[in-house]
């Protein structure tokens, strides 16, 4: 039985439909802690101190160590605090419900949901592939694809590539979900942004699609929500760590959503230039995709006159987030 592997409860029908998994934005704000012990922790986190760890757990049923921590808790009580907690218990023969009655609205199990963190490094004009979060241990092992509730970013610096999420998703033998996509997110890092949406949802760092990637590193704090499954194998941070990081007691919170240089929509309709066609996966050959992203910035073409979605040199004011809408046919996955 799949439980047996995983160790906790699989969530077989979707309960968690009070989840909010639309985009959406807001400001990270850290009390009194100073911005460079944050920064350092990070730095600890992404070196050969953790040895064999890439990503962390954090589970709501224990209280934080760190103020790492500290984050990933508050980052899984702002986008769970609509859904109740409920750990349901078992009749071990007959399967009957021992504890009460299920709740009416949305709930999830504490005992097997958690956060999922990690910290990103990259360098001015690196980027990251195409890919969908998921357990990636179960995959590796088992061919089965899960993917987290909501995953989240949390910039720590204004420099670097912009986060690209597209409406395109993979079944859970890991096979796309041929469909049109019908909607995309661009989101620009700035300092202390938290930028949330779908769990299952494409994404990428694409640095092609920055409009000032800035000299400096790209520094992005990621905390993935898991409701009713535990990642294979990923564990809390080891105590020897834990020791030489900030400790938890700061007042994590959030505010907003701060408009650092406002929302902008724009839509993209079949047949426009500009298209980029894309193939990814384990062998690069998995997956086909074709989409576009137009110029927050139009201005006027020098020959013809008309407007034409081209980035200007410096545009102003920036935008910190485009929300893409696609006609049918105009972005698609196969």
């Amino acid at each position: 039985m799949l439980r047996s592997l995983v160790g906790s409860e699989m969530c077989i029908r979707d309960r968690n439909t009070g989840l909010d998994r639309s985009f959406s934005c807001s400001e990270l704000r850290l009390g009194a802690l100073p911005e460079e012990r944050v920064v350092g922790d990070c730095a600890l986190l992404d070196s050969g101190l953790t040895k064999a760890q890439s990503t962390f757990w954090y589970s709501p049923e224990s209280e934080p160590r760190c103020a790492m921590e500290a984050i990933a808790q508050a980052v899984f009580g702002k986008h769970t605090a609509g859904l109740t907690r409920f750990a349901p218990v078992y009749h071990r023969e007959t399967g009957q419900l021992l504890n009460g009655d299920f709740p009416e609205g949305a709930w999830y199990n504490p005992e097997c949901s958690g956060a999922e963190f990690w910290v990103q490094m990259k360098s001015p004009g690196q980027g990251l592939r195409l890919h969908w979060d998921k357990d990636e241990s179960l995959r590796d092992h088992c061919g089965l694809t899960i993917c987290p509730a909501l995953s989240t970013v949390t910039y720590m610096s204004d420099d670097g590539a912009p986060t690209l999420v597209l409406d395109a998703r993979v079944d859970n033998q890991g096979n796309s979900v041929k469909a049109d996509i019908t909607q995309a997110a661009l989101s620009f890092p700035r300092k202390f942004k938290h930028f949330k949406f779908d769990g299952e949802l494409l994404h990428s760092i694409a640095p092609h699609h920055a409009v000032h990637p800035g000299p400096d590193p790209r520094l992005s704090i990621l905390v993935n929500i898991w409701l009713d499954h535990h990642p294979v194998g990923v564990e809390p941070i080891s105590q020897p760590v834990v020791d030489m990081m900030a400790g938890p007691d700061i007042r994590v919170g959030f505010v907003g959503p701060e408009q650092w240089g406002g929302v902008k929509e724009l839509e993209v309709e079949s047949g426009e230039d500009g298209v980029v066609p894309a193939e990814f996966g384990p062998t690069l050959t998995e997956h086909k995709l074709q989409y576009r992203v137009p110029s927050p910035h139009p201005h006027p073409h020098p020959h013809h006159g008309g407007t034409e979605n081209v980035k200007e040199p410096h545009p102003s004011p920036n935008p910190h987030m485009l929300l893409i809408s696609y006609a049918p046919g105009a972005a698609w996955l196969r």
